[in-house]
């Protein structure tokens, strides 16, 4: 998807690409090996895994599927269940609803889009960073 943003307009390109998942590291692999039984980081199966997704080329993309998704089981992105709790996704024990998450994630274009990328470790997206721009020139023209 292209964004291109002025002050006038805004318009979105979809555009035919590839789906991530079909450029990951795993792919093929048998998916019983990313849901071992423990989920302790020095336990063998879960070393193993986290080995697979190190160099991945779309490892950033499965962790924020996961993430996206309040996905509870398994490594995705080289995340266990506990690390994705720990970058923000709410915890099954947790009362508020999943769908203010998944909202707050598609918050893209305003500051608090900007906070969940960096929560995330993402780079901003287009409609983010004119987000970030415009606040901050706001934040200047209100000084002066």
């Amino acid at each position: 998807m292209e964004v291109h943003v002025s002050r006038a307009w805004v318009t979105v390109t979809f555009m035919e690409t590839e789906r991530w998942q079909d450029q990951a590291s795993c792919k093929g692999m048998d998916t019983e090996l990313f849901y071992p039984e423990r989920y302790a980081t020095q336990s063998f199966e879960v070393c193993r895994v986290l080995a697979i997704c190190r160099n991945c080329p779309v490892r950033r993309e499965c962790r924020n599927e996961a993430i996206a998704n309040g996905e509870r089981h398994g490594v995705w992105g080289q995340t266990t269940p506990l690390a994705r709790v720990q970058l923000g996704m709410p915890s099954a024990f947790e009362t508020r609803d999943r769908s203010d998450w998944v909202a707050k994630l598609r918050g893209c274009g305003s500051l608090a889009g900007v906070e969940v990328h960096q929560q995330l470790g993402t780079e901003l997206c287009t409609a983010c960073a004119y987000a970030q721009r415009q606040s901050a020139s706001k934040a200047v023209s209100d000084i002066a």
